[in-house]
């Protein structure tokens, strides 16, 4: 089969700017027939399993073996596997169990609901019968977004989980130590608990072949992972399996927070009585690396709201100082080492600075190099649903369409998926935005987006519905859809609606049929430019030695500073956009920026029953505005999907809006108590205006009102001063 280039989207126009005329009067206008755009495509070159491993008859064999197995756990479910999900099965199959032809990670992109926590533990059982019948000591670990997940996959091997062992951090219900409510750095080391099980667990995991543990232990760990958990007693665990994709950056935001911490750290820190001379010289050392770090951000603040901070530093500083580090490693230890290390950076190499409302920081620049990290074992393979969209994998890829020479430090595995989505309809509300900073300006939105929700279930819109949105919104909005209909209907994380970045590896909502997405799951501006710095470090080290210029820094710091770029001005022509374009001064940048957001949403929605690709009928997701491009990308990667833009602004939003004025006209309130009780039979305005207590000209007040008005306007009249709801 070989290799193959796909396209996944193909010239998507946007941000268009037409060439700007002049008439002899001095008028200017646009010239729709002069135009330029940006262009969006995206490729991705994938391989088959004979290209990644070397395919034996032996190895045919066995992974039929292993698919077979798949498919009939499928059926045991109830379901029945398609086609590509059976392939997709095999290739795998064959990845993990095959040999590798090159020191490359392995990115396996099948979609949610594929089946690849089946062909895990279809694949981990094949591993526990060869350990059950001593004809392999090669081990396994396999990283997991959530415990319940892992704890899941010791359940599902039934007997043969004896050969699993589950390493957990430290919680509080495992603790023996009671008087501990959280955790702390290097606190289980000094445990007096021999018992402890978290204690333990060093020497109890080497017993077993396979160790399940938590992504979050592997990005604590880094690459200190593999010489601490690779050998257990009878062998080495040589296969690495990750689902989600890992940490990708190694960045640290340095404020005035990190430097208290660390300061609060040297004065709490253990001394004997005649040691502290020795304190008082490391915290003296460490005001003047405090000092050094501010003396950067000084003659910024206030005039900068980025800027790429270039230093030359050949002096005894902070790491450097020899006295300095003798100490820290004889009272912090590794406490705030990695911190320590990235605040060398920025004092000897230099950092990216952000100034932004409260926020102030100088954060260093980095990528982790996976393929280095973990380079002990003999095969990596990435389990990750949206990788050929995330552009936070563009650090790892490299190849060369043109000369068709791949670089890379992975390989993408071929997953055919000609899913047409026809059953998935999209609703975009493109009148209201809903971003964090809408949700702060406007306190009457969380009321709206739940009516808006409230008024679809009394319509007829029944079935499971899954709502995600941001954090802060996550706990009000539960609170406003508390009904017990609702709490039957809407999943929830611990009592809360669901928010971005606490859905991952979750199968909960595998039975909605419905979904809203209550916002867009995006970073601030200034993160996705240190996103985007961190995937090309040669760049990065290029745009340093640049930045030893003053005017140059001040030139290329404005590239990574999102704003109005609807101008753009070509030899002695004008070019302008019909409205504010607010972007980056570097195209790659903003696309960067549109693939983060399409790739966790493509996510999100496979959470829902589109994951089962046996089901057939409707599936309903609501959206809010953002930038058109975002529609055309979905509209590609769900290739017949249904999408349809509301461009009206929802009653429920003006309605909350009126409702949360002070200076509401006389009967509001009573108005909507009685409407949401009406059974919609025929009333007098006498009898109307009484309920209301109101008088005439209070009534001809209220129905002028825009939401009462809008309202009225579902009535009937059969005569005048007669009201009925309209059948």
């Amino acid at each position: 089969m070989g290799k193959k280039l796909l396209n996944l989207i193909n010239d998507l126009e946007y941000d268009t700017k037409y060439l700007q005329q002049k008439q002899s009067n001095g008028d200017t206008w646009l010239d729709a027939d002069n135009y330029r755009c940006k262009v969006f495509n995206l490729e991705r070159v994938t391989y088959t399993a004979d290209e990644i491993v070397s395919v034996t008859d032996e190895l045919e064999e066995i992974a039929n073996k292993v698919t077979e197995s798949f498919k009939n756990t499928f059926i045991d479910r109830g379901k029945q596997a398609t086609e590509e999900q059976i392939y997709f099965a095999n290739e795998t199959a064959k990845i993990v169990l095959g040999k590798f032809k090159e020191n490359i990670i392995c990115i396996d992109p099948a979609p949610c609901g594929f089946g690849k926590s089946t062909i895990k533990l279809e694949l981990m059982k094949y591993m526990t019968k060869l350990y059950e019948d001593g004809l392999s000591t090669t081990g396994v670990i396999i990283g997991g977004d959530r415990l319940d997940d892992l704890r899941q996959l010791q359940k599902d091997l039934g007997e043969y989980s004896k050969y699993t062992y589950l390493l957990e951090g430290w919680n509080e219900k495992v603790c023996l130590d009671k008087t501990i409510k959280t955790v702390e750095t290097g606190m289980c080391k000094k445990c007096t608990f021999w018992n402890c099980k978290v204690k333990k667990q060093m020497s109890d995991q080497k017993e077993k072949p396979i160790l399940l543990v938590t992504n979050t232990r592997l990005k604590e760990l880094g690459a200190d992972f593999c010489s601490t958990y690779m050998k257990y007693d009878k062998g080495e665990r040589k296969i690495l399996l990750i689902d989600e994709k890992p940490q990708m950056f190694n960045t640290v935001e340095i404020n005035k927070i990190l430097l208290n911490n660390i300061d609060s750290a040297i004065s709490k820190a253990e001394y004997q009585d005649n040691e502290m001379d020795e304190k008082t010289q490391l915290s003296k050392y460490w005001k003047e690396i405090s000092e050094l770090v501010e003396s950067k951000m000084i003659p910024l603040r206030g005039k900068y709201k980025r800027f790429i901070i270039s230093n030359s530093c050949n002096i005894p500083v902070c790491m450097n100082n020899h006295e300095f580090m003798k100490l820290w490693n004889k009272y912090i230890k590794h406490n705030f080492k990695r911190e320590l290390q990235h605040i060398h950076e920025v004092l000897t190499k230099g950092g990216f600075y952000v100034c932004e409302s409260n926020t102030e920081f100088i954060s260093t620049i980095g990528y982790n190099n996976l393929r280095e990290m973990y380079k002990s074992f003999e095969k990596v393979v990435i389990f990750d649903g949206s990788a050929l969209y995330d552009p936070e994998y563009l650090g790892l890829y490299d190849y060369d369409k043109e000369k068709d020479i791949d670089n890379s430090d992975i390989r993408f595995l071929y997953i055919p998926n000609t899913r047409t989505y026809n059953n998935l309809y999209i609703t975009i509300n493109t009148a209201h935005k809903l971003t964090k900073t809408e949700f702060k300006n406007k306190k009457y939105l969380p009321y709206a987006i739940s009516n808006y929700i409230k008024n679809k279930v009394k319509v007829g819109f029944h079935g499971r519905s899954y709502v995600v949105t941001y954090q802060e919104q996550a706990t009000i909005l539960s609170q406003l859809l508390g009904t017990d209909t609702l709490k039957r209907q809407i999943p929830r994380a611990n009592n809360k609606c669901y928010y971005y970045g606490n859905t991952k590896g979750s199968n909960e909502m595998d039975e909605c049929t419905r979904m809203f997405n209550i916002g867009w799951d995006t970073l601030p501006d200034y993160q996705i430019a240190i996103k985007y710095l961190s995937c090309d470090i040669k760049q990065w080290e290029h745009i340093l030695e640049l930045c030893k210029d003053t005017e140059k820094a001040q030139f290329i710091s404005d590239i990574f500073l999102k704003k109005d770029r609807r101008v753009d001005e070509v030899g002695n022509r004008t070019y302008t956009g019909e409205y504010n374009q607010y972007c980056f001064g570097l195209t790659s940048i903003d696309e960067f920026q549109y693939l983060d957001m399409v790739s966790k949403f493509y996510q999100e929605v496979h959470r829902t029953k589109l994951r089962d690709y046996n089901y057939d009928k409707e599936i309903k997701v609501y959206l809010f505005q953002t930038k058109p491009l975002i529609y055309s990308m979905l509209k590609a990667l769900l290739p017949e999907c249904t999408i349809e833009k509301h461009v009206d602004k929802l009653s429920e939003f003006q309605k909350a809006k009126d409702d949360t004025r002070e200076n509401k006209c006389k009967g509001y309130d009573k108005f909507f108590e009685w409407f949401n009780s009406w059974d919609g039979s025929i009333i007098k305005s006498k009898k109307l205006k009484e309920i209301l207590e109101v008088d005439n000209e209070q009534f001809k007040t209220l129905i002028k009102n825009k939401t009462i008005n809008e309202t009225f306007s579902e009535f009937d009249i059969p005569k005048k001063g007669f009201y009925s709801m309209i059948k």
